[in-house]
C-alpha cells in the first residue's frame, strides 16, 4: 500500500509542476489508480496526511477517490473497509468544523460530504443510525459549513440514480431519512440562527427539492400539507426571516440573493395556498423582499452601473427576472392573493422589461439575453393561465397583468435618444418574431385584449417614427417589430 500512496504522491507532485507533458502522464497514471481495487483504502489513509501537510491538490484527489468508489461500493465491502471508514469521514469532518484540525477547502469537503452521505445509502443495513451520527456529532462547534454541507448532500445523493443501490435498499433508506426530516430542518433551522450565510440557504433549498424527492421515489406513502402548504415550509421559518429576507435585499451579496432565489424556487411545488400560514410567513415574505429591491431598482440605467457598492445592476436584474419568472410559471398571481400584491407582482415585471429594453441595454438578445429573460417571464404567467384553464377570476386578473405588459412596451422597445441609428447585429426578425409570439399568446382570441395590444403597437409604432433624425431604414424597421 506504502508503494502505492508513493505514487499517487509523485504523479500528484507532476501535475502541480504543470509541465504539460508530464502532468498529462501523472493525470493518466492517476486516473488509472482511481479505478484499482485498493484505491480507497489507499486514498483514505492519504486524504489526513494530505490535510496536515496543506496539500490541496492531494486532498481533493484522495477525497475525489473516496467519493467515486463509494458509489459503487460492493456489498463485500461494507463492513471490513467502508463501515470503519465512514466512522472517519465523521470524524475528520467534525474535527474541521470544531477547528481541532486544519480546514478543509470547499472542493475538498464537497467531496468528503458526497462520499460520506454516499456510505450513509450503501452502509444502510450495518449502520442504520447514520443521519443520526451526522446530527448529533456535526451539529456543534463554532464553524457550522462542514456540517451543512453533509446535510446538503443527504438532500441529494441518495435521489440520484447514478448511486448504484437496488430499488428496494434505496427506498428503505428514503423511508428511514423522511423520518429524520423534522430533526434534519429543525438542525438548519438553529444553524441560520447561529450562522448566516449562503450555505444555510443551500441547504434549506435542498431539503426542500427533497420533499418532492420522496414523493417521486416513494409514491406509496401519503405526505401532508397538501391543503396549503408542505409543513418543511413552517418548519424552515427560520430560515426564511431574516436571512433568506436579508439576502433578497441584497444585503449579503449577489451569491446569497440568488441563493435566496434558488429557495423561493425549491418553495413553489410545495405550495398550494397563499393563504395558508406555511406560505404567507415563508414563501410571501421572501417574495415582498425581492420586490422591495426591485423597488430599489432606477427606472432606466445603462447596465454598467452598480446597484450597490460590487454589484452591477444587470447581474441583479437578472437574479430578479428569475424570481418573477418562477413567481410567473408557478401561477403565483392567479392563486388567492390581495389585490395590492398582485399589482405589486405585475409593475415589477414591467419595470424589469423597460430596463432590459434597448433604452437601457446595448445588449438586446431576445434569446439568452436579458430581453429575452424578460420577454420569457411575461410567456410564463400567459402559458400558466392557459395550462390551468380560464376562470372568471383569473381572467380578471389576466387583464390587470396585461394592462401592466402593454404600459411598458412603448417604454421597453422605444430607442434611446443617443441611438442614431439600431445596430446592425440586433436581430431585428427574430426580435419581431418574439414579439408576435408573445402578444399572440396573451391575446389568445380574446377581443378586448387584441384591441387593447393593436392600440400599444401603434403607440411604439408612432414614438419611434417621431425620434428626431431616426426615420432611417432602421428606425422603420424598428418600429415594424
Amino acid at each position: 500500500m506504502e508503494a502505492r500512496a508513493a505514487e499517487i504522491r509523485d504523479a500528484v507532485v507532476a501535475l502541480q509542476r504543470g509541465w504539460p507533458a508530464e502532468a498529462q502522464e501523472a493525470g493518466r497514471r492517476l486516473e488509472l489508480l482511481q479505478r484499482s481495487p485498493d484505491a480507497a483504502l489507499v486514498c483514505s489513509s492519504l486524504l489526513r496526511e494530505a490535510i496536515n501537510r496543506g496539500d490541496g491538490l492531494l486532498a481533493f484527489f484522495a477525497a475525489q477517490t473516496l467519493a467515486a468508489r463509494a458509489r459503487i461500493c460492493t456489498p463485500g465491502e461494507e463492513v471490513m473497509l467502508w463501515r470503519p471508514m465512514a466512522g472517519d469521514l465523521v470524524r475528520l469532518i467534525k474535527a474541521a468544523g470544531s477547528g481541532a484540525s486544519s480546514p478543509l477547502s470547499a472542493p475538498v469537503l464537497r467531496q468528503l460530504s458526497v462520499a460520506l452521505a454516499r456510505l450513509a445509502v450503501q452502509l444502510y443495513d450495518s449502520w442504520p443510525e447514520a443521519v443520526d451520527d451526522v446530527l448529533m456529532e456535526l451539529s456543534v462547534g463554532p464553524n457550522l459549513t462542514p456540517f451543512l454541507e453533509v446535510l446538503q448532500a443527504l438532500a441529494e445523493e441518495p435521489f440520484s440514480r447514478r448511486l448504484l443501490v437496488s430499488s428496494s435498499h434505496r427506498s428503505r433508506f428514503l423511508l428511514a431519512l423522511r423520518e429524520k426530516t423534522l430533526a434534519v430542518l429543525q438542525a438548519i433551522g438553529t444553524a441560520a440562527q447561529a450562522q448566516l450565510g449562503v450555505p444555510v440557504l443551500r441547504c434549506a433549498t435542498e431539503w426542500l427539492k427533497a420533499q418532492t424527492g420522496f414523493e417521486e421515489w416513494l409514491p406509496m406513502v401519503a405526505f401532508g400539507g397538501s391543503g396549503g402548504a408542505h409543513p418543511a415550509l413552517g418548519v424552515l421559518r427560520p430560515v426564511f426571516s431574516p436571512l433568506a429576507m436579508r439576502a433578497a435585499k441584497l444585503e449579503m451579496g449577489l451569491e446569497a440573493m440568488e441563493a435566496a432565489a434558488e429557495l423561493l424556487e425549491a418553495c413553489m411545488p410545495l405550495v398550494h395556498d397563499l393563504a395558508a400560514e406555511g406560505s404567507v410567513s415563508t414563501v410571501l415574505l421572501l417574495l415582498g423582499s425581492f420586490l422591495d429591491t426591485c423597488a430599489r431598482l432606477p427606472q432606466s440605467a445603462p447596465h454598467a452601473a452598480y446597484l450597490v457598492e460590487g454589484i452591477a445592476l444587470g447581474d441583479a436584474i437578472g437574479v430578479l427576472l428569475t424570481v418573477l419568472h418562477t413567481a410567473f410559471a408557478h401561477r403565483v398571481p392567479l392563486s388567492r392573493g390581495s389585490d395590492q400584491f398582485r399589482s405589486d407582482l405585475f409593475s415589477a415585471a414591467a419595470k424589469l422589461l423597460v430596463l432590459v429594453g434597448p433604452g437601457s441595454s446595448s445588449d438586446v438578445d431576445c434569446e439568452g439575453g436579458l430581453l429575452g429573460r424578460g420577454l420569457d417571464m411575461w410567456d410564463a404567467l400567459a402559458a400558466a393561465h392557459r395550462e390551468n384553464g380560464p376562470t372568471t377570476e383569473s381572467e380578471e386578473v389576466l387583464t390587470l397583468a396585461f394592462g401592466h405588459l402593454l404600459a411598458a412596451l412603448p417604454q421597453a422597445l422605444v430607442l434611446p435618444p443617443s441611438l442614431a441609428a439600431v445596430p446592425e447585429d440586433w436581430d431585428m426578425p427574430r426580435l419581431r418574431s418574439r414579439m408576435s409570439q408573445l402578444l399572440t399568446s396573451w391575446c389568445g382570441g380574446n377581443n378586448a385584449r387584441t384591441d387593447a395590444m393593436l392600440g400599444a403597437v401603434a403607440q411604439v409604432s408612432t414614438q419611434l417614427l417621431l425620434l428626431s433624425g431616426r426615420q432611417s431604414p432602421q428606425a422603420l424597421d424598428w418600429a415594424q417589430a
